[in-house]
């Protein structure tokens, strides 16, 4: 063929019956920008809708509220462990998008706003001075840090202040006296109330099988347990009435902490442990009246009103005043474990030197009883689970430290408020002692003996999936020590979370 010629033109198709479904026509760019325009419509409504939900509270409220939000708003986003910018919660999605080309997200640290995406509280934390920001942020991480250290040697600093106060009473004794001890108490289960929500407390009880399991765990097998070993070692009357005492109190919250440790469902233990806490102030009267009327003279309305004081009321509180000023609450947050290790201590410091003449003279009678009464609790509570629930080793773990464990703290103050003879504490006070070992060497055997055990495959735990059991980390363990508040999001390890998605937090010791 000639180079020269002319090249025959190219004939363009023409939409025929096949050619139509092989090469679609392009849209009209009238649709494309309508589909643009209702596209980030659609994204800037549900950004305001989101970011502008308390603008919207605060526009209608009186002047105070306004100006209480806000600075309670600034206090915790100076001090809030989350970063904002690039850690902050956003909805975007990840991915470029149409303007990733040319623009940049700003960041906080590179003195840009970084802040679109980030709640109400951090956006108020912007009056603040950057140094003050940056220093509130540091410590809330050093806290955490340091917090979290300590929450796994509080087994260790429990013992140790048990043996200093067994072996010097009179050192203690003079400066932690028994008001002290409830003080300390209180304000333990407060920080419990200041981890929790609204929505925690009625996802516990919204449960039946939950309630129905803790119910017949720390209600029902514990007292029994209690009272039976009392009989079976034919343990003087004094004795009988402390250790049938301790089996009817609530479950204690350093459950939550041993079965982190034990790789077990740490979300399931702490809504165990919030609900036999709530329903302590009905149970303990009722439970003391059925096994101790006839033995002592058994004070149930003074038992009631005691209950309510030390757990009911500073659970409320703290509930309350994280649905009322949590902004401040969250900010304080990395206190709460440090609150939580103090108390722990001084407790077991004050009662173990109160009852320390009672310890040594009836240690041999009291030993045996209360070891086998924890030991039954953990046992009982695994087999039962694992046999009869048919739930996995985790959710079986949980309910087993729920099951041996109690709060001597709280039954060592029940007896020394409402029992006359001194001796009736002795079996709280050597459980503070026992409790914290066996508790860590329980916890240590089930995470070393189960480590090749297969995931929960049960319906039962399905469930417990869906009640907020916490997922694993990169290393196979729960989420958080649950006696910490939930760590910043600069610790490698993400809080465990509730139903709702909420962390759910349980901190406190004893």
């Amino acid at each position: 063929m000639d180079a020269s010629a002319p090249a025959a033109p190219v004939a363009s198709p023409t939409p025929g019956a096949g050619e139509s479904d092989s090469i679609p026509s392009a849209p009209p760019l009238e649709a494309v920008a309508n589909a643009t325009d209702e596209s980030t419509s659609s994204s800037i409504d549900v950004k305001a809708r989101a970011d502008g939900v308390a603008d919207a509270e605060a526009g209608g409220a009186p002047w105070p509220t306004r100006v209480w939000r806000s600075v309670s708003g600034a206090l915790a986003g100076a001090v809030a462990p989350h970063g904002r910018g690039a850690d902050a919660p956003t909805d975007k999605v990840a991915g470029p998008s149409p303007s990733s080309a040319t623009t940049s997200t700003p960041d906080v640290r590179d003195g840009g706003d970084g802040n679109e995406g980030a709640p109400p509280a951090y956006r108020a934390a912007d009056a603040l001075p950057p140094w003050l920001r940056t220093t509130g942020r540091r410590l809330s991480v050093a806290l955490t840090a340091v917090s979290t250290s300590l929450t796994f040697i509080s087994p260790l600093l429990c013992i140790g202040a048990g043996v200093w106060a067994l072996h010097e009473p009179d050192l203690f004794t003079s400066t932690i006296t028994a008001r002290w001890v409830e003080v300390w108490l209180a304000l333990l289960m407060l920080s419990m109330g200041l981890t929790l929500s609204l929505s925690d407390v009625w996802g516990a009880l919204r449960r039946p099988w939950l309630v129905a399991l803790s119910l017949s765990l720390e209600y029902g097998l514990a007292p029994l347990t209690a009272f039976t070993l009392g009989h079976i070692f034919r343990l003087r009357r004094t004795l009988r009435v402390g250790l049938t005492l301790m089996g009817s109190v609530n479950g204690g919250q350093a459950s939550n902490l041993c079965t982190y440790i034990a790789r077990g469902d740490t979300a399931i233990s702490v809504f165990m442990t919030l609900t036999s806490s709530l329903l302590a102030t009905g149970a303990i009267p009722l439970l003391s009246r059925i096994y101790l009327s006839g033995l002592v003279k058994v004070d149930s309305a003074g038992l009631a009103r005691s209950t309510a004081t030390f757990v009911l009321a500073p659970v409320a509180a703290g509930v309350t005043a994280k649905a009322v000023v949590g902004p401040i609450v969250t900010a304080a947050e990395p206190l709460l474990p440090l609150v939580g290790i103090a108390a722990l201590v001084i407790i077991t410091l004050g009662t173990t030197a109160g009852a320390a003449a009672q310890i040594k003279a009836l240690w041999t009678s009291a030993i045996a009883p209360v070891v086998l009464f924890h030991a039954t609790g953990f046992g009982f509570g695994y087999g039962l689970a694992r046999a009869v629930l048919r739930t996995g080793h985790p959710v079986a773990t949980a309910v087993a430290f729920e099951a041996g464990f109690k709060s001597p703290a709280l039954s060592w103050v029940l007896a020394r408020r409402h029992f006359e003879d001194p001796a009736v504490q002795t079996a709280s006070a050597v459980s503070i002692l026992v409790l914290a070992p066996m508790a860590l060497g329980a916890a240590v055997a089930f995470r070393v003996g189960f480590k090749t055990n297969v995931p929960d495959d049960s319906a039962a735990d399905g469930d417990a999936a869906d009640s907020g059991g916490a997922a694993d980390s990169a290393d196979g363990l729960p989420a958080v020590p649950p006696l910490v508040a939930a760590p910043p999001a600069a610790v490698a390890v993400p809080p465990p979370t509730g139903a709702d998605g909420k962390v759910v937090v349980c901190m406190g010791a004893h």
